[in-house]
C-alpha cells in the first residue's frame, strides 16, 4: 500500500489561509496601532511629567542677593498680574516651593531661584522693583512666545545682568521701561530679534549705566523712541549709528538729560515720518556740537524745548530744517547760552501758535535772525527774547501779532538792545503785557503808537529799569481793563516826559511803586486817574527827585490802606495838596514824606490816623518845614514811632494832648524838635 500524499491537503489548508477574512485582518492591524499608540502616549506624558524640563524646557534663572530676613522679601514685581498663567514652577536653591510673589528667608546671601515657564508669555512687571535681584538668565529651546515686556525690570537697581535666548518675539510690540531706573547692566541680547518691536519708550529712561552696547539692537520696526535715554546722567558715550528710524514717529525725550554725553552721532538717523521732536536734546548739558544736516522734520508738529539747556553748544546745524507744520516752538533754544549766531531765515513758522520762551536766556547769542517769521497764527510770545544780555538789534518789523495773547516779558532783560521797531505790532488781542521792555537798560526810544491795549489786564513793571528812555508817549494807551500796573515806570531814571493822560484805571488795585525812581520825570498830570478801588500805594511817587509838579487832586483814597514811601525823597516838590486823602483805612505810613527838603508847608487835617500803626521816620528830613500841624492825627494806635521827626531844622510840632500819653510817641522825640499839645475839641 503506498504512503499517504498529503500535499495536497497543505496546499488547501495554505491557500485557505491566505484567503482569510480581510475584514478581521484589519481589525487585528488597527488594534496593534492603536495598542501602540496609547502606550506611546502614556510613556511621553509620563516623561513630559516626570522631567520635562529635561526635553523642551523655558526658564528663568534668577540671582537675589538678600541682606535683611526681618521681612517677606518680594521676588516678583507687586504689579506682576500674570504669575499663573506664566510660571508653573518655582525652585528657590533647587528646592520646589509653591508659587508667590514673596518669601521668607531663613538667612542672608546669595539664593538662586528658577522659575520654569509656560507657553506665550506675558512679562509686564515681573520683576520691576525688585532691589535683590542682581542677575537674570532666560532661556528656552522651544520657541516659546513672547507677548509683552513693559517694564520687566524697571526698577532693579542692583541687576548688573540680564540674557535672553531663545524665545520667539514675532508677536511682542513692546519693550517700553523694561530697563527704566536700573543702573549698570550687561545685556547679553545676541539672541533676542528685536525687528517686530515697536515700542522702545523710557528703554533706559533714568538709567545709571554709563556705557551701552546696542549693537544687537535692531530698530527697524520701531515707532516710538519718546524718552528712551531720557535722564541718563551717567551716560557719557553712546553709538547708536545701527538705529533703523525710519518708522519712528515719536522722538520726544529721547536724549533727554543725558547731562554728561558729550557728542551724538545722528547722521544716519531717518526722521522722515518723525511727528514729535519736542524736548529730544533737553539738558544735554554737555553736548558742544550737533549735525542735523541729514534731519528731515517735514512732517513734525512739535519741536517744544527741543534744544531746551544744551548750555554748551556753540555750533547746530539745522540748515535741512524744514517747519511748515511745526506748531509749538516754546523753548526750543531755551538757555542755549553757549550759541553766539543763531540764522532761522529758512524757518517757515505759518502754523506756529507758541514761541513761549524761543529764545529766552540764549545771553551769549550775538545775531538772531527771525525776520522772515510768519507769526499770524502765533498766541504765546511770552519770554520769547528775554534775556538776550548782547543783542543789539532785532528785526521783528514783519511779525503778525494779530493773534497774540500774551507778551509778558517779551523783551525783557535784553541789556544792550539799542533800538526795536513794534510799529507793525497789532496788540488788539493781548491780555498780558507785564515786564514786556524790562531792564532794556540801552533802549533810548520806543514807539508804541500802533499799540492797543484795550483788553490788556495786566502791565506790571512793563518798563522796569528802562533807565535810557528819555521820553514815553502813551496818550494812545486806553486801558480800560487793566488791573494791575504795579511798578509800570519803577526805575526809569531818565524819563523827562510821560503821556500817559487816556490810561483807566477803574479797575486797579495796587499802585505800589508806579513811578518809584523816576528821577528825571518833572511833571506828571494824574488828574483822570480813577483810584476808587486802590488799596496800595506804597513808594508810587517815592525817590521822583526832580518832580515839580504833581496833581493827584482827584485822588480817592477811601480804600487805601498802605502809603508808606509814597512821597519819599522827591526833592523838589514844593507843594502836594492832599486836603481831599481819605486815610481812614490806612494802616502803614512810614517814611510817608521822608527827605521832601522843598515842602515848607502841608496841609493835613484831612488825614484820620485812628487805624495807623507805623509812623516810622514819617517826616524825617523834612528840613524846608518849620511848624507841622497834625492835630487831626489819632495817634493811639501807633507802635512806631522811630525817626519820626528825625533831622529837622528846629521843627515846632503841633499834636493832641492826648498824644502826651503815649509813652512810644514821646520818647521818639528828638531833643530840636519842640512840641505843642493842643487840646481836642472832640
Amino acid at each position: 500500500m503506498e504512503p499517504f500524499d498529503n500535499s495536497d491537503l497543505r496546499e488547501s489548508l495554505v491557500s485557505k489561509n491566505n484567503k482569510r477574512n480581510p475584514f478581521k485582518q484589519l481589525c487585528i492591524i488597527v488594534s496593534v496601532i492603536v495598542i501602540f499608540a496609547i502606550i506611546s502616549i502614556v510613556g511621553i506624558t509620563f516623561l513630559v511629567n516626570k522631567d520635562y524640563e529635561k526635553i523642551y524646557y523655558s526658564e528663568i534663572l534668577c540671582l537675589y542677593k538678600i541682606d535683611d530676613i526681618s521681612n517677606e522679601i518680594s521676588i516678583l514685581g507687586n504689579e506682576y498680574e500674570n504669575i499663573n498663567n506664566t510660571i508653573k514652577k518655582i525652585y528657590i536653591n533647587e528646592t520646589e516651593t509653591n508659587y508667590t510673589k514673596t518669601f521668607n528667608f531663613n538667612e542672608t546671601g546669595i539664593y538662586q531661584i528658577r522659575y520654569i515657564l509656560n507657553y506665550n508669555l506675558i512679562f509686564d512687571n515681573i520683576f520691576k522693583n525688585i532691589k535683590h535681584l542682581e542677575k537674570v538668565e532666560m532661556f528656552t529651546n522651544a520657541s516659546i512666545k513672547i507677548l509683552s515686556m513693559k517694564s520687566s525690570f524697571e526698577g532693579c537697581s542692583n541687576l548688573n545682568y540680564v540674557s535672553i535666548k531663545g524665545f520667539n518675539t514675532q508677536d511682542l510690540k513692546s519693550i517700553s521701561k523694561i530697563f527704566y531706573n536700573t543702573n549698570n547692566i550687561e545685556l547679553n541680547f545676541t539672541d533676542f530679534k528685536t525687528n517686530n518691536i515697536e515700542d522702545m519708550s523710557y528703554m533706559f529712561a533714568n538709567s545709571e549705566t554709563q556705557k551701552l552696547n546696542l549693537n544687537y539692537l535692531d530698530t527697524s520696526g520701531v515707532k516710538n523712541m519718546s524718552h528712551m535715554f531720557s535722564n541718563c546722567r551717567k551716560l557719557i558715550s553712546l553709538n547708536i549709528s545701527n538705529f533703523k528710524t525710519e518708522n519712528v514717529i515719536d522722538m520726544s525725550y529721547m536724549f533727554s538729560e543725558c547731562v554728561n554725553l558729550e557728542k551724538l552721532n545722528l547722521q544716519n538717523f531717518d526722521t522722515k515720518n518723525v511727528l514729535n521732536m519736542s524736548y529730544m536734546f533737553n539738558l544735554c548739558f554737555s553736548v558742544k556740537e550737533l549735525n542735523l544736516k541729514s534731519f528731515n522734520t517735514e512732517k513734525v508738529t512739535n519741536m517744544t524745548a527741543m534744544f531746551e539747556n544744551c548750555y554748551s553748544m556753540k555750533k547746530i546745524d539745522i540748515s535741512s530744517f524744514n517747519t511748515k507744520n511745526v506748531k509749538d516752538m516754546s523753548y526750543m533754544f531755551f538757555q542755549c547760552q553757549g550759541l553766539n549766531y543763531l540764522d532761522l531765515s529758512h524757518f517757515k513758522t505759518g502754523n506756529v501758535i507758541s514761541m513761549e520762551k524761543m529764545f529766552s536766556f540764549c545771553e551769549n547769542l550775538l545775531q538772531l535772525k527771525v525776520s522772515n517769521f510768519d507769526t499770524k497764527n502765533v498766541e504765546n510770545m511770552a519770554y520769547m527774547f528775554n534775556f538776550l544780555l548782547n543783542i543789539t538789534s532785532l528785526d521783528v518789523s514783519k511779525f503778525n501779532t494779530n493773534k497774540v495773547k500774551t507778551m509778558e516779558r517779551m523783551f525783557a532783560i535784553n541789556l544792550n538792545l539799542i533800538s526795536l521797531d513794534l510799529s507793525n505790532f497789532n496788540t488788539s488781542n493781548v491780555l498780558d503785557m507785564s515786564y514786556m521792555f524790562q531792564q532794556c537798560s540801552s533802549l533810548k526810544y520806543l514807539n508804541l503808537s500802533s499799540f492797543d491795549v484795550s483788553k490788556v489786564t495786566n502791565m506790571v513793571y512793563m518798563f522796569h529799569l528802562c533807565s535810557n528812555l528819555t521820553n514815553l508817549n502813551l496818550s494812545n494807551f486806553k486801558t480800560e481793563s487793566i488791573v494791575n500796573i504795579t511798578k509800570m515806570f519803577i526805575r526809569c531814571t531818565s524819563l523827562q516826559t510821560l503821556d500817559i493822560s487816556n490810561i483807566v484805571t477803574s479797575n486797579v488795585e495796587d499802585l505800589t511803586e508806579m513811578f518809584y525812581m523816576c528821577s528825571s520825570l518833572e511833571s506828571l498830570d494824574l488828574e483822570k486817574f480813577d483810584t476808587s478801588k486802590v488799596t496800595k500805594m506804597s513808594g508810587m511817587f517815592g525817590f521822583c527827585s526832580n518832580m515839580t509838579s504833581l496833581n493827584i487832586n482827584s485822588f480817592n483814597t477811601s480804600k487805601v490802606m498802605e502809603m508808606d514811601y509814597m512821597f519819599c525823597s522827591m526833592h523838589s516838590i514844593n507843594n502836594l495838596n492832599l486836603t481831599k486823602f481819605n486815610t481812614e483805612n490806612v494802616h502803614n505810613m512810614k517814611f510817608m514824606f521822608t527827605y521832601d527838603e522843598a515842602l515848607t508847608s502841608i496841609d493835613l487835617s484831612s488825614f484820620d490816623t485812628s487805624m495807623v500803626s507805623n509812623y516810622m521816620a514819617m517826616f524825617q528830613g523834612c528840613t524846608g518845614i518849620n511848624e507841622l500841624d497834625i492835630t487831626s492825627f489819632n495817634l493811639s494806635n501807633g507802635e512806631n514811632f522811630n525817626q519820626i521827626f528825625d533831622r529837622n531844622n528846629n521843627l515846632t510840632v503841633y499834636v493832641r494832648e492826648d498824644a502826651k500819653y503815649i509813652e512810644k510817641f514821646v520818647n521818639a522825640i528828638p531833643d530840636d524838635v519842640t512840641i505843642n499839645y493842643i487840646q481836642s475839641l472832640f
